[in-house]
């Protein structure tokens, strides 16, 4: 995987609506980077939304709309380092960390999950090549 389709899977979990995801990858990618501060920003706000949903204390359109500036801000940070990862060197060197990285624990994820049993398995989840990845077993 290249540095484009990491940021096109990062797009994708947005799309997929997989905030935690996108966050989550966001958060491993900015560990050492000035940008930390506002993706844990963002992760506090999805964060404090998620629990006003669970206590019924927001409704269904402003939930949607909060949501929706969690993601817009979060795609503005994606653009952000699309537009910079090849002109600064910190920032490509955080991007190939992340990346082998996340491949390393998907090749760890596929052997656990073939080792695990023998009994019918499924796995559900989005990949960072940009697709709901459905493994079956």
């Amino acid at each position: 995987m290249n540095t484009e389709e990491f940021i096109n899977g990062i797009r994708k979990c947005i799309e997929n609506n997989d905030i935690e995801g996108a966050i989550s990858v966001l958060r491993d990618l900015l560990q050492k980077s000035k940008q930390l501060d506002n993706i844990i920003l963002q992760s506090a706000r999805y964060n404090d939304l998620k629990q006003k949903i669970r206590s019924g204390t927001i409704n269904t359109e402003d939930a949607e709309v909060a949501q929706s500036k969690i993601a817009e801000a979060l795609l503005d940070m994606i653009h952000d380092i699309a537009k910079n990862v090849e002109s600064e060197p910190k920032l490509k060197k955080a991007v190939d960390k992340t990346l082998k990285k996340s491949e390393k624990q998907a090749t760890q994820n596929t052997s656990k999950i073939g080792n695990e049993n023998s009994r019918n398995l499924v796995i559900q989840g989005t990949n960072l090549k940009g697709g709901h990845l459905t493994i079956k077993i």
